[in-house]
């Protein structure tokens, strides 16, 4: 399940990725790689609350937050992306340079859009 999920995944077919990683998961729940899979092919398709619930399930929450934040800022999300960058520094705040970098880029272009806006 999981080969056939990363070959969905490389094609961009989010949804017989999650099919075929949803089947894995059933087969081993607590399996990190298949929720990070899982997570990501849900980000994709924009199914946030869903991708963070796999994330979270592979098991490193300060993580989980800084992927969900990634799948905001490329949506051009931003102030949703720096509140999971921020989630994610909160949970791991000493060596978190990920994290802090994200918000970092997320807070630059909320700036941007506000001034573009005015």
């Amino acid at each position: 399940h999981i080969a056939l999920a990363q070959a969905y995944l490389q094609q961009k077919d989010y949804p017989h990725a999650v099919t075929s990683l949803k089947q894995a998961q059933t087969l081993a729940p607590q399996d990190q790689k298949v929720n990070q899979l899982l997570g990501r092919a849900l980000g994709a398709q924009k199914h946030y609350p869903q991708a963070l619930e796999a994330f979270m399930q592979a098991g490193d929450e300060a993580q989980a937050y800084n992927n969900i934040g990634v799948f905001y800022f490329m949506d051009g999300h931003y102030e949703e992306a720096a509140k999971c960058f921020q989630r994610a520094l909160e949970l791991r705040p000493t060596f978190y340079q990920e994290a802090k970098a994200n918000l970092q880029r997320a807070l630059e272009k909320m700036q941007e859009t506000r001034k573009d806006g005015s």
